[in-house]
């Protein structure tokens, strides 16, 4: 029997969690905080880092791990900085 099996990009659960934490936080007051754009910063940071995909929770487990390691969480943020700057520049039109 075919089983759905869904995948995770833990690298993406990452991203989205710190975009939304700093565009809420107190550094960028003036930004805008809809979902589309909170969506646009996590895109452009995504396309900049690693995958990481898993199918179980013993797999996202040591994703996670990995992925909380010091370089590689400066590295994530950097792109997250980046990638909110760069959405900042655009003015959001609803």
């Amino acid at each position: 029997m075919e089983q759905n099996v869904p995948l995770i990009n833990v690298t993406e659960e990452l991203v989205r969690g710190i975009v939304r934490f700093l565009l809420h936080g107190p550094e960028y007051p003036t930004y805008c905080h809809c979902e589309v754009c909170e969506a646009k910063a996590s895109a452009i940071a995504l396309n900049h880092l690693e995958s990481h995909y898993v199918a179980t929770v013993e797999d996202r487990d040591r994703a996670f791990s990995y992925l909380k390691q010091p370089k590689q969480i400066a590295e994530i943020n950097k792109q997250v900085i980046h990638a909110i700057h760069i959405i900042g520049q655009n003015t959001h039109k609803s």
